[in-house]
Order: C-alpha cells, then structure tokens, then sequence
C-alpha cells in the first residue's frame, strides 16, 4: 500500500512541476502591452485602514495591485467569510482593537469604497451569507436573499471595478440571485423605487445604492463616494 501511495504521490509531483514549467515558459518572454486582454485582467487601488474610535489609519495608504482570480484576489464570498470570521482579532500592538472597530478603504480613480463591518443579531442563524442594496436617495431596499453561487465564486478585485467602472451595458444576471426566477427585479436584485427612471438623473446601481453582506452574526458595508 505504501509502494502504491508513494507512488501516486511522486507522479502527481512530476505532473504538477510539468505543468509548473510549461507556465512559466508561457509568461517568461512574454511582455503585455495595452492591448493583451491579460493586461487589464486587474485593478490598481490605494488601500488603507482606519479606525472608526479614532479616525486614524492603522494601515497607511498602500499601492495594492489586485489580479482578478489570483493569488492576491479573494473570491467575494470568501472575503465576506474572511472578514467575519476575522473581526474580533485584534489589530496591532499599538491600536489594541478588534478589526470590527476598523473600516477597509479602497481608493480608485476619482472614487472610493469604504467597506464597514458591524454586529447584525437579525442572522446569527445564517450559516450562509446573506445580501440586499439600499438605494442612497430614497432608502428603498431590495428583497434579502442568500448570494448566489455566481456571486459567491466572482473576483472580490473585479467587484471592486464594477462599483468603479459600472456601466448599463453589464448584465446583472451575471451576478443574480437566482433564487426566484419570476420575478425581474429579485432576480437582479435592484430596488424597487423609481430613481432608475429618474431622466434627470443617471442612475448607478452599484454607485448610487450601499450594498449590504451578512454572514453569522456580522453585517458587512459596501459604500461609495466620490473624492475630489
């Protein structure tokens, strides 16, 4: 039995580093220009950490390169999870609070996301996690439902760039909850309310709506705002 594993174990070995090899050999000479679609296949943002007792940063604005689907990328549900299950720790010797006294701040572009987390005793029975969005001018919600799998498994960096970089041509059936078919807007999972049909104003759902994440007894804060 022993002959068998060690066996097994050797040629997995040698498959991986064959593979390994043939990687690297692909990227080696390999320079990307504008126009390799491997180019944009990330997103650059400043991030930072601040308290929320004091308002100073624990972690100082940082360059951070995030590429989608990579080492240094979460998926979005595994960063939900991660902050949760993370947020009594405490932060560093000097600050001596818990991560949940903090909030995350990414900045890009002329934006910024500041990602909040708080006490949400309404789902300490959810082992899932769980989503809704609050549209910023007239408070309407949209229905709260368990994130999709779709959702769960989408690069938490190539969210970030849809709260960016949003356009109306992306489809949010991409990022739905399936969970009732029947109905349009639980399927897409937009507000009720009628700021979309709004001509004088272009509605943005993901700039113009805070977008909320709850996992155990945690609720987690999407919020955009623009900087000057």
């Amino acid at each position: 039995a022993n002959e068998i594993f060690n066996y097994k174990n050797n040629y997995l070995n040698v498959d991986i580093l064959f593979y390994l090899k043939k990687w690297e050999q692909f990227w080696k000479n390999r320079e990307l220009t504008y126009f390799d679609p491997n180019y944009n296949q990330n997103i650059v943002v400043l991030f930072s950490m601040i308290s929320k007792k004091n308002f100073t940063p624990c972690i100082e604005p940082e360059i951070q390169l995030i590429d989608f689907y990579w080492q240094n990328d979460f998926s979005l549900g595994q960063f939900i999870e991660f902050i949760c299950l993370n947020s009594e720790n405490i932060c560093n010797d000097n600050c001596q609070l818990p991560l949940k006294d903090h909030y995350r701040s990414y900045v890009h572009d002329n934006g910024k996301i500041d990602i909040f987390i708080d006490l949400d005793d309404s789902n300490i029975i959810h082992n899932n996690i769980m989503t809704w969005s609050v549209c910023n001018n007239c408070n309407e919600q949209t229905p709260i439902l368990q994130l999709s799998d779709n959702s769960y498994k989408y690069s938490f960096g190539k969210y970030l760039e849809l709260i960016f970089w949003f356009n109306n041509e992306f489809d949010l059936k991409i990022l739905n909850n399936n969970n009732n078919n029947n109905n349009n807007d639980e399927t897409t999972n937009t507000p009720h309310c009628h700021c979309k049909d709004n001509k004088q104003h272009s509605f943005d759902f993901f700039k113009d709506c805070t977008h909320f994440f709850s996992f155990r007894n945690y609720k987690v804060k999407f919020v955009y705002s623009k900087i000057d």
